[in-house]
């Protein structure tokens, strides 16, 4: 949960900045989020209901290589 928050909070600064025109001088803030973007997709993502969709998607496509070959 404090991942989710880190993510909309630092993507609403991001946000803020570019509409006040401060992105440029300021774009280590967008470093941050970025890496907070990056370790969420590396510790979170792997291991959460969205895992399903790649692994039985990657396990319907070997299926369909091994009945090929047979």
């Amino acid at each position: 949960m404090i991942w989710v928050l880190l993510m909309g909070l630092s993507a609403f600064v991001v946000r803020l900045f570019i509409d006040l025109n401060l992105l440029e001088n300021n774009s280590w803030i967008y470093l941050v989020y970025l890496t907070i973007l990056a370790q969420w997709v590396i510790i979170i993502v792997p291991f959460g209901k969205w895992v399903h969709f790649r692994y039985g998607s990657f396990a319907m496509y070997v299926d369909k290589l091994i009945n090929l070959s047979k």
